[in-house]
């Protein structure tokens, strides 16, 4: 009896077509693309991708599309981490972290969009004692978007 479910070589093919459609759609993905922001590129975009998720899913809507796009890109990201982390931490060429994640060389198209600004401070990134010198100021602005804070630390020497 033959299984209606494709077959791991066929869920790869398809998974990379997906990729390459979602790639071909930088509406989707690229912040500075002019029709980011479009609502109506992005509809049309999303149905191309729905075509593409359902030989993966035949109940494929917008909603399991834009699910299977975090997931990838989520795990995309974590690999990225470790590659960057290995790269930072001073070690040999030899030594550095080789992503095992099959579908990583079809996601490095994402990797501008997944640097964050460097502009933006982080708690992480606050001094570690406070400088008690008259002459030094210290302004802190705090913004909340949505569901996260952004700190940002700015310190100015005075005279």
């Amino acid at each position: 009896m033959a299984s209606s479910q494709p077959s791991k070589m066929n869920k790869r093919e398809a998974t990379l077509a997906f990729i390459e459609a979602y790639r071909s759609l930088p509406e989707l993905w690229d912040t500075e693309n002019r029709h980011y922001s479009n609502r109506a590129k992005k509809a049309a975009a999303y149905d191309t991708l729905i075509e593409k998720l359902k030989v993966l899913e035949p109940d494929a809507s917008r909603e399991s599309v834009v699910k299977k796009i975090n997931n990838l890109r989520s795990t995309f990201r974590k690999e990225l981490k470790k590659v960057n982390d290995s790269k930072r931490s001073g070690t040999s060429a030899d030594d550095l972290y080789v992503p095992s994640l099959w579908y990583y060389n079809e996601l490095l198209f994402l990797v501008d969009q997944e640097t964050p600004d460097k502009s933006l401070s982080t708690l992480g990134g606050l001094p570690a004692e406070e400088d008690e010198d008259e002459h030094n100021q210290c302004t802190v602005s705090v913004n909340q978007f949505s569901d996260s804070l952004l700190i940002n630390v700015h310190k100015e020497h005075t005279t």
